[in-house]
């Protein structure tokens, strides 16, 4: 009984203790989280994050920190920084800042996002041939050109689809990926103001990602003189098809004045009737008398 008791107490003794240890703690906590502020999420490095590197979510982590000690500029969300490029040396456990990364746009380049064994390659555009400026980085094109040749009977020319289901890189200065605004000063007030470049239409260029082939491809359909049109896909649509050229026959079809000069020139007339052959009747010979008789000399 005396050691059930003793136990009892002792258990008594030791919830007290644990309680008052609880209230201890949670009072350390109120006083620094009034000294230095309430606890904040903020993303840190995982490792050592070289110059110019570009930053992968592998390399980062989120810690806990009071909000006096989390530093100026310093974000919670890991994916902000994806992609970006470490604009200096970055220690692992050290606070990634927005001031100390660049993200990407027309000042850190786009090499990184082009494919292996791709190529970027620009082509002008104007409102026609580029979907009235209405592309933005991301979309999905196909490209038509009017492919021009000499022929013995002279120059000929066919609309062809040159590539399919092409991925544009940017457009113009804006580039995937990028916070699409910039800032310039007010002329008025001389103070910054943030320019909006959604709906930018500003630009005579698309930067798209092609094979080294294709590449090759529409330098020589520019520097023919052809225009390149541009047809925006659905972004979900990657089928690849076989698509035939388009030439004037297509276009007017067969009912057109060409189509029916073109078959009278090619068909074959009708051969000249031949003439019966004239059969000639022989004379009864003088040898001979009424009846077929010889006659005596």
């Amino acid at each position: 009984m005396n050691q059930s008791k003793a136990f009892l107490i002792s258990f008594i003794a030791a919830a007290v203790a644990m309680v008052l240890v609880f209230v201890y703690i949670d009072d350390v906590k109120d006083k620094i989280k009034a000294t230095y502020g309430t606890e904040v999420v903020v993303v840190v490095a995982k490792q050592d994050i070289n110059e110019l590197e570009e930053i992968q979510t592998e390399m980062l982590e989120t810690a806990v920190v009071p909000k006096n000690f989390a530093q100026p500029d310093s974000h919670g969300d890991i994916k902000t920084f994806e992609g970006s490029v470490a604009g200096a040396p970055i220690k692992a456990g050290e606070q990634v800042l927005l001031t100390k990364v660049l993200l990407k746009g027309a000042y850190t380049g786009i090499s990184s996002q082009v494919a292996i064994h791709h190529r970027a390659i620009s082509i002008p555009v104007n409102n026609v041939t580029g979907v009235t400026k209405l592309l933005k980085p991301g979309d999905r094109v196909d490209i038509i050109s009017n492919v021009q040749y000499a022929t013995p009977d002279g120059v000929k020319s066919e609309v062809k689809t040159l590539l399919q289901n092409v991925h544009v890189l940017a457009v113009g200065e804006q580039i995937q990926n990028n916070i699409p605004e910039r800032f310039e000063k007010d002329p008025v007030s001389g103070n910054k103001r943030v320019v909006n470049l959604r709906g930018d239409t500003q630009f005579n260029t698309v930067t798209i990602e092609v094979t080294p082939l294709d590449a090759q491809k529409t330098i020589f359909i520019i520097e023919s003189g052809a225009q390149l049109f541009l047809t925006l896909r659905n972004p979900v649509d990657r089928l690849v098809s076989s698509v035939p050229t388009t030439t004037v026959d297509e276009v007017l079809g067969d009912n057109s004045r060409k189509a029916a000069l073109e078959a009278a020139k090619n068909r074959i007339p009708a051969a000249a009737p031949v003439p019966r052959p004239t059969v000639v009747k022989p004379k009864p010979s003088s040898a001979f008398g009424k009846g077929g008789i010889p006659i005596a000399n």
